[in-house]
């Protein structure tokens, strides 16, 4: 069970970053174990306050006063995402790829990152129902400030419903374009 402790300033809310159900460790909030029966002690918290319960069947999104009304806690089954990325028509291996819900959906923010196998495929587990922006994440080949920006690409919208595995071929449907870039000043480096 983990309960909020304080609120992100940059983006105002917790956050969870590769989610596993055993094993996350979310910004901004607190682990409180359940005993061996499923019990657990809810900690004093304003009843706005989010609480997100996991366990490897389900996740619970919810906040701290609902669960004081309603101490059985009912969780909802993970959902899914499976796909495949093809570029020019083929599978496009090794290319990462990031998931997240749109943030005026829930009081959490979800986010995943993967990366295509050989045969271009790439799978998100444990996701909780709801709408997500995926998009593939470009970066350069140079530095930019000392450093490899990355930039999101490719965005596709998909609704996730719950307890199911949405599907999906992603890309494919574009043209190749050739040519030459040509900056003005002929002593930048085109990348």
């Amino acid at each position: 069970v983990w309960v909020g402790t304080e609120k992100d300033p940059s983006r105002g809310t917790p956050t969870l970053d590769s989610f596993r159900p055993s094993d996350f460790y979310p910004h901004g909030m607190q682990k409180i174990q359940a005993d061996a029966t499923g019990k657990f002690m809810l900690p004093s918290a304003p009843d706005d306050m989010l609480v997100v319960v996991t366990h490897p069947s389900g996740i619970l999104v919810s906040t701290a006063g609902k669960l004081r009304k309603d101490v059985r806690v009912h969780l909802q089954p993970f959902s899914q995402v499976e796909g495949v990325l093809l570029s020019e028509g083929k599978p496009k291996p090794g290319a990462q790829i990031d998931i997240s819900l749109f943030q005026e959906q829930s009081s959490l923010r979800i986010s995943y990152s993967a990366v295509s196998g050989a045969d271009g495929k790439f799978v998100f587990n444990n996701l909780i129902a709801g709408e997500y922006r995926l998009y593939r994440v470009f970066i350069p080949r140079r530095r930019i400030n000392g450093g490899f920006p990355a930039y999101p690409s490719h965005q596709k919208i998909i609704s996730v419903k719950l307890g199911e595995t949405a599907k999906i071929q992603w890309g494919g449907d574009g043209r190749s374009v050739i040519g030459q870039a040509a900056p003005e000043n002929p002593a930048v480096a085109v990348d």
